[in-house]
């Protein structure tokens, strides 16, 4: 058989197993849409709290299994890996856009998981030796959930517990195909996580702290900055320049405006001074042109992406902390940091020990009471890690 025939046939076979819903079955047999009730969503927890726990572990166990059954499927097909996987993450979209419910489905944490804990099982057939790392680690997970049952467990599994696990296999086999999928489904699960916390906490958000979203999603698009660089340092910076020069002007018509309304949203302590948004890019600029292109990127991904998570984990999960901020958002901030230089250190980028040290310096940064830390936590990380 052609392989592509092969590939299209596992993939469109991924689709279909990962579309078959059996929480919406069930409640259909029972005259209902598991859809309309409780939390909406499709999946076991919802099912145990509208249906029952019996038929809950056997949603939980096909939606957990599907995604793995369409990887070896496509295996025994003799696809390769990567169309394997395609087929494992075809199952996740077929169950979070399933065709005949109109592409309304379920959240997918669970086809995540389990394409997840699949990718262990190939990786510790790969080296056994890797039991030694991941035993430990799942009996600390273990450990949090039994004494954090009643006190936020998924978010301490979530957002610290799996980006440890993903760290030490990383760290453990470098960078291949299953160590990547591994990476796609923590992402997924991380990102899921922080979508439904920050729904939760938006309704009691002030009304000027809601205008004030959109610049927050505005930030990960600095990413093609850094990596640009890598591509054309020369015409990454052009264009960064003539970013920067147009965020000027703008800066300038503010000012020029005064009490006028203005289009874009700006917080009331920037009413009277130059807004983050060009401190930010000033910030990017000079670290792009003064230092070499591995360091300055990192750096700046330590701002893009440390200082996002450290906002949305520490506004939804809280806690205390130290100064202004809470422990669960600079927690947040040195692991988001942290699997950063990791990979760095993975692609042979930045040694291991220098971008752990700029990920502990852009921490520190973030925690500081600066009014400037965008500006700050890039140059400051930048010339650590220069230094080393």
């Amino acid at each position: 058989m052609d392989p592509l025939i092969k590939g299209i046939i596992a993939v469109i076979l991924g689709y279909l197993l990962g579309s078959f819903l059996p929480a919406y079955f069930f409640a259909r047999s029972r005259k209902f849409d598991i859809r309309a009730v409780g939390s909406g969503n499709p999946g076991a927890t919802n099912v145990a709290d509208t249906i029952g726990y019996p038929v809950a572990v056997i949603v939980a166990i096909y939606d957990l299994g599907k995604a793995p059954i369409a990887i070896f499927i496509a295996g025994l097909l003799g696809n390769t890996w990567l169309i394997s996987y395609l087929a494992g993450f075809a199952a996740l979209a077929g169950h979070i856009a399933p065709f005949y419910l109109r592409f309304r489905g379920g959240e997918g944490i669970a086809t995540a998981t389990g394409t997840g804990f699949y990718t262990l099982g190939v990786l510790l057939t790969i080296d056994g030796q890797f039991a030694y790392v991941l035993l430990p680690i799942l009996a600390v997970l273990g450990l949090v959930y039994y004494v954090y049952f009643e006190k936020r467990p998924a978010e301490t599994m979530i957002f610290l517990l799996l980006p440890i696990l993903l760290n030490a296999t990383i760290l453990f086999f470098g960078i291949n195909i299953h160590s990547m999928v591994l990476l796609i489904v923590c992402l997924y699960i991380i990102g899921r996580r922080i979508a439904k916390l920050l729904l939760e906490y938006m309704p009691s958000m002030l009304s000027d702290e809601r205008k004030m979203l959109w610049r927050k999603w505005l930030r990960p698009l600095a990413f093609v900055f850094p990596l640009g660089a890598f591509f054309s340092r020369q015409y990454t910076l052009a264009v960064l320049l003539a970013v920067f020069i147009c965020f000027v002007i703008f800066e300038a018509i503010r000012f020029k405006m005064k009490h006028r309304r203005f289009p874009l949203p700006y917080r009331r302590t920037e009413e009277s001074r130059i807004s983050s948004i060009v401190i930010f890019l000033f910030a990017i600029l000079l670290v792009l042109w003064f230092f070499p292109v591995e360091i300055a990127s990192l750096a700046i991904l330590f701002v893009v992406f440390g200082d996002l998570l450290a906002w949305c984990i520490g506004v939804t999960v809280g806690g205390r902390g130290f100064l202004s901020k809470t422990w669960s958002g600079t927690t947040a901030c040195f692991i988001t940091c942290a699997t950063l230089a990791i990979l760095y250190y993975s692609f042979g980028l930045v040694a291991l020990p220098v971008g752990i040290a700029g990920a502990v310096t852009a921490s520190a940064i973030e925690v500081a009471p600066l009014h400037e830390d965008n500006f700050v936590m890039p140059v400051a990380s930048a010339i650590v890690m220069a230094v080393l």
